[in-house]
């Protein structure tokens, strides 16, 4: 039997195809394709083997008939201009052999029908887009291939009808201007198809989870029905801006705990378009609504969306799944655990249903704690000392110890979670050496600095240490970690919101209409299922076979999502992440010092602000003390108002001052510092104190100082550079000095 050449079975299989190399010398013959006739949508996968599918397609591809089409199927863009020229001047009718064919064309959507027609005789042929779907529909739309898998296309990359219309102007496609309502018609076709299989893959999952809890958890198979824990969270189509919260529609997801699949989904909506637009006509000419399927199905604040989800899932849950929610990982963002409670209790849930028990999840719960760290690092420095860099640090100390030990009991997680704030305080009793740089140096017998931003003195600031202790007994305390100490996560319901957001962007408003619904269908379907066995599945209900080209782009994604799962979980991976991490969050600090942008910047652009205040680069005054920051202190030398009227700046006492003579012919007056200038000299070298600089000296550009004790090395430097700076700051500014 024929077989097709060695470079299309490669590329059939998932190989690189026809990218020969230079020992490749086999030409590319096809001896014969596939053909619309195959049953290629029927071929089974088993996830189970990875040559599988290989195996699958080679006897796919073996079972093709000897009277296969020399041509490959499939869709071609090409100019219909050029072909109705060859088809009138190359071709003539076989009925008559005489008359040519004259072409009329007929588009529906991207599907087209040519109509030849020959000139000598009434001979008819008809060429059209394959048709094979077996869904009864009054639209001929719907009935052609090519425009039901672009309508699903459009969904899965997250457009719709105006990008359509936008894509087949630009490619000279007919009908251009039509795909806004094309597309809404054809979405309206295939999602009770998508919604249909979105149900049998979640009562699926439910019977996975089921059975992985009773063999892990211990649960016991007798029980009247399984009693599982699943993850919930919601997500909305409208980012929150503040504390804005105003979408008019959201999703919400119960999944499994142990097989991370979609147990249960919920879409709210509070709005419909249909709805709307008759409501303004029956209040003008009094005409009711026409029957339709109202996406309305909520009332109330979009804030209280989630808990109400949760609610209505729990009660369901029983009902037609057949299991019991025990417990739930959720996010500390809504009360959804006051009203997934009994009516007795002052909550929402009937007494038949069971009440679960709620875990929080560790990222959200570093989350709202580093809140309330960083709102004592961005209040004022009379307020709170702690810097941003401490908050870092304190919020990444908080989530990792709460990662390494949550399998301990709540009051030991407590304990190690205080330790926290014993370790940036200095005491590494109760550390752990893998986990505490300091007790590993000491060990090893090394020395450590740690950064300076990194660690609090409770003795000098005990301010901040008590700041810092409230808030850790309100997220340390025994009964905080108790929520804690479990192996789960939300991660996979942020997955599936992000990957929601993909198909449905949220600059793009899809409530009213029945576009949210089916797109959410999607990605809880592929989810589920997979890609190959969920679009294999919808277009076989569709009576729609799959295409060889198909198969290979969704065997592809699945393989490399697969990959990818994997991946990330290697050691050296989440190494380079965390370094990564770390790096952008270094950047992120360095951004929000920058003040070239922001809200208002560019209002005092060109205009001279206020008149900044005159002190050091490290705070201190322009005269060198550090005791006061501004020259217009009453003990600073440079304050002009202490001036005397012959000129000199006058000093409390005899005692207290240091006189220095300046050249008189500058008409400069003679300063006199205070000893606390020379105090605060003395202070900020850290060095052999200065008091045997009694006098300084100036004559023509000149200044020199005798000292009773003579340094060297870096001491002369540093002196140098303080003799300088005081020489400077003392009304000699703007001339040029040699310092002997």
């Amino acid at each position: 039997m024929p077989r097709v050449s060695r470079d299309l079975r490669s590329l059939l299989s998932g190989g690189i195809g026809g990218r020969r190399s230079d020992v490749d010398n086999t030409p590319w013959t096809i001896d014969k394709v596939v053909t619309p006739n195959d049953d290629v949508h029927e071929m089974e996968v088993d996830d189970s083997d990875d040559n599988s599918t290989n195996d699958s397609l080679d006897d796919t591809i073996d079972s093709v008939p000897e009277c296969a089409t020399r041509f490959p199927r499939g869709n071609r863009l090409m100019d219909v201009g050029c072909l109705a020229s060859f088809l009138c001047d190359f071709v003539i009718c076989k009925n008559c052999c005489k008359g040519s064919f004259v072409v009329v064309e007929e588009c529906t959507g991207l599907a087209t029908k040519l109509m030849l027609s020959c000139t000598h005789c009434t001979t008819t042929h008809c060429i059209e887009s394959k048709r094979s779907v077996t869904k009864k529909t009054k639209s001929e739309l719907c009935q052609y291939d090519i425009n039901i898998k672009f309508s699903v296309a459009l969904q899965m990359i997250g457009v719709g009808g105006e990008h359509a219309s936008t894509l087949a102007a630009f490619l000279d496609l007919p009908e251009s201007h039509k795909w806004p309502r094309h597309f809404a018609t054809l979405e309206k076709f295939t999602h009770p198809e998508i919604e249909r299989i979105k149900i049998k893959s979640q009562e699926m999952s439910t019977k996975d989870e089921a059975n992985r809890a009773i063999q892990e958890d211990g649960e016991r198979a007798h029980l009247p029905i399984p009693r599982i824990t699943a993850s919930f969270d919601m997500g909305w189509q409208v980012r929150s801006s503040g504390g804005k919260y105003g979408s008019c529609t959201g999703h919400a997801m119960l999944i499994g705990a142990h097989s991370h699949k979609i147990m249960d989904s919920i879409v709210l909506n509070k709005r419909c378009n249909i709805c709307n637009k008759h409501e303004q006509r029956r209040i003008e000419t009094g005409q009711l609504v026409k029957k339709h399927r109202c996406m309305k199905n909520y009332e109330g604040t979009s804030k209280s969306m989630e808990a109400t989800a949760l609610v209505a899932m729990l009660c369901r849950m029983p009902q037609e799944k057949g299991v019991s929610i025990k417990a739930i990982i959720s996010d500390d963002d809504s009360n959804g655990r006051k009203k997934a409670q009994h009516m007795d209790r002052g909550g929402q849930l009937p007494p038949h249903v069971e009440e679960p028990k709620f875990f929080a999840d560790p990222s959200h719960r570093k989350r709202v704690f580093a809140r309330s760290i960083y709102n004592l690092a961005n209040a004022s420095r009379k307020v709170s000392k702690v810097t941003k860099g401490l908050a870092s640090h304190i919020k990444y100390c908080y989530g990792a110890c709460i990662k390494r030990y949550r399998h301990l009991p709540a009051d030991e997680l407590s304990a190690k979670v205080w330790n926290v704030l014993e370790h940036i305080s200095g005491k590494h009793e109760g550390c752990c050496e893998s986990f505490c740089y300091d007790k590993k140096a000491q060990k090893l017998n090394v020395p450590y600095m740690p950064p300076v931003d990194h660690r609090i003195c409770p003795e000098s600031d005990e301010k901040t240490y008590n700041q810092l202790k409230e808030i850790f007994g309100q997220y340390a305390s025994v009964g905080q970690m108790s929520y804690c100490n479990h192996p789960f996560d939300t991660q996979t319901n942020e997955a599936i919101n992000q990957a929601i957001a993909n198909v449905a962007p949220k600059s793009v408003c899809y409530s009213g209409t029945v576009s949210l619904m089916s797109r959410v269908a999607l990605v809880v379907g592929v989810h589920n299922m997979g890609h190959i066995e969920f679009f294999r599945s919808l277009l076989n209900h569709l009576g729609i076979p799959i295409a060889v080209e198909l198969f290979k782009y969704l065997e592809r994604k699945g393989k490399r999502k697969e990959w990818k799962r994997t991946y990330v979980k290697r050691f050296e991976v989440k190494v380079s992440r965390s370094k990564a991490q770390k790096k952008q969050r270094q950047e992120v600090f360095t951004e929000r010092t920058d003040k070239s942008y922001g809200p208002g910047v560019g209002l005092n652009a060109g205009i001279r602000g206020k008149r900044k205040r005159d002190t050091g680069t490290d705070g201190s005054c322009k005269c060198g003390s550090i005791l006061h920051k501004r020259t217009t202190h009453k003990d600073c030398p440079l304050n002009k108002k202490k001036r005397s009227v012959t000129g000199d700046i006058q000093a409390t006492t005899a005692e207290d001052q240091i006189c220095v003579p300046i050249n008189s012919r500058h008409e400069t007056p003679n300063v006199i510092i205070p000893i606390e200038t020379e105090v605060a000299l003395e202070n900020s070298t850290n060095k052999t104190p200065l008091l045997g600089w009694n006098t300084m000296t100036s004559a023509d550009h000149q200044v020199t100082y005798d000292s009773d004790t003579s340094d060297e090395g870096s001491e002369d430097d540093e002196r140098d550079m303080l003799v300088s700076r005081i020489a400077d700051a003392i009304c000699l500014q703007g001339n040029e000095y040699e310092y002997k």
